[in-house]
């Protein structure tokens, strides 16, 4: 944008952005980042029952174990409406899921194996947190081990 004074035409680099209670100037638009998200907060708990109370996880689970849930959150509460959340169970999934802002899942019927559950955010601007990442392992059921086969 020009400016015409007494002294003669002047480029402003400025610009302008209305508020809903103010007006704002920004001095270099072009010099402005926009910040990827922080990565997610993750928690997982054990729900084997519906009646009984959750239990932490542990890296290596029995094979009884029958559904595990997770919930993830941000730190950045200013922005919590804007965020997706996508999540990606490694050993299962090939890929990230669809952005989706539910910030819980529950994994059930997982057989025996190591398992990297992560979840990233995807901001409105489309960039993308790093992971948070969990792994666990379900162990094999008894009658699937070594010494089941008598060794």
């Amino acid at each position: 944008a020009a400016l015409e004074s007494a002294y003669g035409q002047y480029e402003v680099a400025s610009q302008q952005v209305a508020g809903s209670s103010a007006l704002l100037r920004v001095d270099q638009p072009a010099q402005m980042l926009a910040l990827p998200p922080p990565p997610p907060l993750l928690h997982a708990t054990v729900r084997d029952q519906a009646d009984a109370l959750d239990r932490p996880l542990n890296a290596r689970l029995p094979y009884t174990t029958r559904r595990l849930h997770l919930e993830f959150s941000t730190t950045d509460y200013g922005r919590r409406d804007s965020l997706r959340y996508q999540t990606m169970l490694g050993g299962v999934d090939q890929g990230w899921s669809a952005p989706g802002n539910v910030a819980e899942q529950d994994l059930t019927n997982l057989r025996e194996g190591a398992y990297d559950f992560k979840v990233r955010m995807i901001s409105d601007t489309g960039l993308v947190s790093e992971p948070a990442a969990l792994h666990f392992n379900i162990a094999a059921p008894w009658w699937r081990t070594p010494y089941a086969y008598g060794g």
